[in-house]
This record gives structure tokens, sequence and C-alpha cells, in this order.
């Protein structure tokens, strides 16, 4: 399985939601249903409220996983959540997913918070002993708004 790490230059919280719903979009628009992992309720409603708007032009059609809507192609689930759908994972939680092989491909988003960059890498080391195939994508020009 592929695992994608994307690497941010910045610390903004603002600047690192537009990036992961601006890849959000990228994935969905290629065609893939997508799973949005998070660790908490607080962060869940976040990222729900966050799909309908972050453009003024567009929004990302998703469901929160116990909405139980089929031909949604993008679900926001918990991180305790087994997703029953094959599609590409996009994890905001800070833990490797028990059941990550039933990914098509896995995307991490990190940025240049020092708490956040221990945990990345500790994902990382624990993606490279399971044997998976690993790219780091150095992402250095960010905007607030896409």
């Amino acid at each position: 399985m592929q695992v994608d790490f994307y690497v941010l230059s910045t610390t903004e919280r603002a600047a690192k939601d537009a990036f992961i719903a601006r890849l959000i979009e990228k994935i969905y628009t290629k065609g893939h249903r997508i799973w949005v992992r998070v660790s908490d309720d607080s962060l869940l409603e976040h990222w729900n409220r966050y799909l309908w708007s972050y453009r003024k032009d567009s929004f990302l059609p998703h469901v929160r996983s116990d909405e139980k809507l089929d031909n949604i192609p993008i679900v926001l689930g918990l991180d305790n959540q087994l997703p029953t759908l094959s599609a590409v994972w996009v994890n905001l939680s800070n833990t490797i997913p028990d059941n990550v092989l039933q990914a098509e491909r896995l995307v991490e988003v990190i940025c240049q918070v020092p708490e956040e960059l221990s945990q990345g890498r500790e994902r990382y080391r624990q993606y490279q002993t399971l044997g998976y195939s690993i790219k780091t994508h150095n992402i250095t020009k960010l905007s607030h708004s896409y």
C-alpha cells in the first residue's frame, strides 16, 4: 500500500485546513471515494462544517459516518470507527488506523508544530516497519484559501 506524507512549511491551522480541503477535492475529482479519519467529535464537526464552506464557489459532498447515506463519495469518521469502504484514507488523527490494509491509499498531512512533527515521524516509522511504500511531499507554497 502507498502512504503519502504531505509535509507543510507552516504552523498555521487555517493554511493546513485549506490544504487538506484542496487535497480532498483533488482526490474527489479523480473519482475516488474518501474516508477522512479524525480523532474526536469536535474535529468531526469542524470538518463537517468546513467541507461545506471552504470555497465560496463550491462544496465537497460528504456525510458523517453515522448518517449512513449511500453513494456519497466523502465520509467523515472517528478513528475508533472501522470504515466499510475501500477508499483513499485521509488520516487526520495522530495514530495509525487499525484496519489500514482496507485502504486503497493513505494520506497524512503534517505541519511544523513540534508535537505534530514528532507524532508524524513516529507514524512514518510505523508505516516503514509494516513495509508500506512511503512518499514524502514537501509543500512550501500555501494559501489560507484556494
